[in-house]
């Protein structure tokens, strides 16, 4: 999956520069990581949590 360079729609405040800079300070990665590291994170905490994956969990019944 690629990601844009820019943000041609105006979706990141203030500016992309920023807040890709923001994610890889909070998560210690640089340059694209910062769209895979938070979500390997999730997966781990999900994993952890509840003793399942995210598509586990997502299928599971609803209450």
């Amino acid at each position: 999956h690629s990601y844009p360079a820019t943000d041609e729609n105006g979706l990141e405040e203030p500016d992309l520069d920023t807040v890709h800079r923001m994610f890889n300070d909070a998560f210690g990665t640089k340059d694209n990581e910062l769209y895979y590291v938070p979500l390997e994170r999730f997966e781990q905490f999900v994993q952890e949590h509840f003793g399942m994956s995210i598509d586990e969990l997502y299928a599971a019944p609803k209450q």
